[in-house]
């Protein structure tokens, strides 16, 4: 019984960090996906940052940062399939945060 309450214990407050970590990435962007193309857009006052290594990873495909067009407040990328980790990285003054996230394209 007392195994059971600690797991159980355990699992929540795991749940919860992974809770907190998905809604403070999220608090800086948005991602919309389908149709073959995948947009992060950025929430004020945050920017893309254009510098970091940008990448979507679809099973064996790569689409590496050449393959994004990018403007001060968005990233795009088209040319996955299916859920892809995709990985950026958001400014806001001198404090630039990285990113990975799942995709659909």
């Amino acid at each position: 019984m007392r195994l059971s309450k600690i797991l159980g214990a355990a699992c929540a407050m795991t749940g919860l960090l992974v809770a907190v970590g998905a809604s403070a990435g999220g608090e800086n962007y948005s991602v919309a996906g389908g149709g073959g193309k995948v947009t992060v857009t950025s929430k004020a006052p945050w920017h893309v940052n254009k510098d970091f290594p940008w990448k979507a990873k679809c099973g064996g495909t790569v689409l590496d940062k050449s393959k994004f067009s990018f403007t001060e407040t968005s990233a795009a990328v088209s040319g996955g399939t299916g859920s892809c980790e995709l990985k950026g990285a958001l400014c806001s003054g001198d404090k630039c945060e990285p990113f990975t996230t799942t995709v659909s394209f």
